[in-house]
């Protein structure tokens, strides 16, 4: 069991049924949220986010007593914004289904674990952006890249420790430490991602982001 818990993808046998069962209405209820008024040009956005956050899977950090791999569920947010769901949901079915990371049955609340820290921190940092468009230019990105990306992965991380504590068949509490120890150095490798991709495409192509600012963004220069 142990080596189940040394991961965010929650297997199946490890939490109540109240807890996963709980996470499939919940996933639902975000799905159906994600899914209103979606475009058929959407979708291709979607379905390459969604491709990023599976083979995110297969990029481990390794450490002395075992390994951790990426989340890049902020990195969903910035390109899928309030549809980030939709890109979530799928790759982790993909992961539980082929690598055999989670579960089926936990899926909903693995869903919830991924999408929903991204998703609240992207919101809360919406009237920042506005208020404070400096935050989004080429002279600041790289470390509001960074600063969001680690708030994210350390909120994933306290939210699965949180549940595998209150939501487990058993009491582990010396595991659910280690695994949020064990992902910490996921931390800072996911933040330079983050901040270098969002400094990149902030200089090459501000229109892929989900930015909460009209277009043109304040990195692009003024019309003459």
């Amino acid at each position: 069991m142990s080596g189940n818990l040394l991961a965010v993808h929650i297997a199946d046998g490890v939490l109540t049924p109240p807890w996963w069962l709980g996470g499939w209405v919940g996933t639902g209820i975000l799905l159906a949220l994600s899914s209103r008024r979606i475009e058929a040009e959407e979708i291709p956005r979607l379905a390459l986010v969604s491709a990023a956050c599976f083979v995110a899977s297969s990029i481990h950090v390794p450490l002395p007593f075992t390994s951790v791999h990426l989340l890049l569920n902020n990195l969903s947010v910035l390109l899928a914004g309030r549809r980030a769901a939709l890109a979530i949901f799928p790759a982790l079915f993909l992961q539980a289904l082929l690598l055999n990371h989670g579960g089926l049955l936990s899926l909903g609340i693995n869903t919830l674990i991924y999408t929903l820290p991204a998703w609240v921190i992207w919101e809360l940092s919406w009237p920042v952006l506005q208020r404070f468009p400096r935050l989004l230019s080429l002279q600041y990105a790289w470390l509001t890249g960074a600063m969001l990306a680690a708030l994210t992965v350390l909120s994933t991380v306290s939210l699965n420790a949180l549940v595998l504590y209150v939501g487990g068949i058993e009491t582990w509490p010396a595991l659910v430490a280690l695994v949020f120890v064990a992902h910490l150095p996921v931390v800072g490798v996911e933040a330079c991602i983050s901040a270098s991709l969002l400094t990149f495409l902030l200089r090459v192509k501000p229109t892929l982001l989900a930015l909460p600012c009209p277009v043109p963004c304040p990195t692009q220069a003024p019309s003459p």
